[in-house]
């Protein structure tokens, strides 16, 4: 790191990495992420190009000497880090232990492994040839670990089997032939509580947000009454209270533009946890009630005539598009999606992969850079629908909603 030159350009997730590789206390995360968070503010949202000795100078200002040669200290850290100069993620923390780059290597290795042999098993038919678990699906594995520990990671793969369980059961003791010891660790941090879009918004300095006037322009068709996503905010607390690793599920899906297929038997709360979070973070929640008889189309606008031209209203997934590149994210419920049928699901293919996009009558819908949506399906167990299309059932993260406790039912909900 020189002195005289201009601080590079960043992100927040290098700062996370930074801090995990330091196995600091979560006390001491919290003081210097708020440290570098300032940095960021300043050399990535407002572009502000100084060297080093110059930018301490601004960020002290107003500080005591004690607060201004600790903040010099941390900064100058994680430059000397940035620049390849110092400890890396890749190597050993002190204490011995190993650090986040190394643990998901071998991590991947591992999983790599498995499913070499899970295909060896599927093709002498021990297990659903069906269920896809390879390239798509490890990539999801691959970016969720961190933000979710090891272990529960590790039970979604078994949960795509589910369908019977003599599979689901050999899936899981196959995998724990290569992950003997699965981790309950997590090692990144998720956005507070209230903090996500400011989070995102932090991160993704090239975030591309369109306004009301844009979008009719882009689509002069459609009715200008249905944009309004402040509309779609939940205003009422939904009360509704979290189990262990549920709402870092939801948020880690929405930060990495994932899709879920939350399961479980009706009753439990897998719309209500949606809600409330949507409710916690201000954003948008546009529900989707999933039938067989519904047309594609029913996921994306409804026609109508102002009696001068056709109009269309934007509902469902393809209202959610819109939400999303309106404010940043959206909250898209696909609720039983297990009973929608085979054109419907085939419709949703790439609005539930990286492509983030729908082809429609209207045209091209896109989620624009920066902006996030999750597109959460739920199903609920041994009601008579349909199963997912392999290639949609591929695409989303299974999420099996775990029931409450009796003892947890007494204290937190029925009260």
């Amino acid at each position: 790191m020189s002195q005289s030159q201009n601080i590079e350009k960043f992100s927040m997730k290098n700062v996370s990495d930074y801090l995990v590789s330091k196995g600091y206390t979560p006390e001491t995360k919290k003081s210097q992420y708020s440290v570098l968070a300032e940095l960021y503010d300043m050399v990535v949202i407002r572009g502000i190009e100084e060297n080093f000795n110059t930018m301490i100078q601004r960020l002290n200002i107003g500080k005591s000497l004690k607060n201004c040669q600790t903040r010099q200290s941390i900064i100058k850290n994680f430059l000397i880090y940035q620049s390849g100069l110092s400890t890396t993620p890749a190597q050993i923390s002190q204490n011995g232990s190993k650090s986040f780059e190394d643990t998901k290597k071998e991590f991947l290795e591992n999983l790599l492994k498995f499913v070499r042999q899970l295909h060896k098993e599927q093709k002498m038919n021990n297990c659903n040839k069906l269920v896809s678990f390879y390239t798509r699906e490890g990539k999801q594995l691959a970016d969720y670990f961190g933000y979710i520990p090891e272990k529960t990671l590790l039970e979604t793969i078994s949960a795509r089997f589910n369908k019977k369980e003599s599979d689901s059961k050999f899936v899981s003791e196959l995998v724990k032939q290569f992950f003997p010891n699965p981790s309950t660790k997590k090692w990144l941090d998720l956005p507070q509580k209230g903090e996500f879009l400011n989070f995102v918004k932090k991160s993704n300095p090239n975030m591309v947000l369109m306004s009301k006037v844009d979008i009719l322009t882009q689509f002069p068709d459609i009715d200008p009454i249905c944009l309004n996503p402040e509309l779609a905010i939940p205003k009422k607390d939904p009360n509704y209270t979290w189990l262990e690793g549920e709402r870092d599920m939801i948020t880690a899906s929405m930060l990495l533009n994932e899709s879920l297929f939350i399961t479980g038997v009706a009753g439990i709360g897998k719309s209500s946890m949606l809600a409330q979070w949507c409710y916690e973070e201000s954003c948008p929640y546009v529900r989707t009630s999933c039938n067989y008889s519904a047309d594609p189309q029913d996921n994306y606008f409804k026609q109508s005539f102002n009696g001068q031209k056709v109009q269309y209203k934007m509902i469902n997934m393809g209202l959610s598009f819109m939400f999303a590149n309106m404010i940043g994210f959206v909250l898209n419920s696909q609720e039983e999606i297990n009973s929608s049928n085979e054109a419907t699901m085939i419709s949703m293919h790439s609005a539930t992969d990286s492509i983030k996009s729908l082809d429609t009558e209207i045209g091209n819908l896109s989620l624009k850079e920066g902006c996030k949506m999750l597109i959460a399906g739920s199903g609920n167990i041994g009601y008579g629908q349909g199963d997912l299309t392999p290639a949609l059932q591929s695409r989303l993260m299974p999420f099996d909603k775990q029931e409450p406790s009796d003892r947890f039912i007494l204290e937190n909900i029925w009260t």
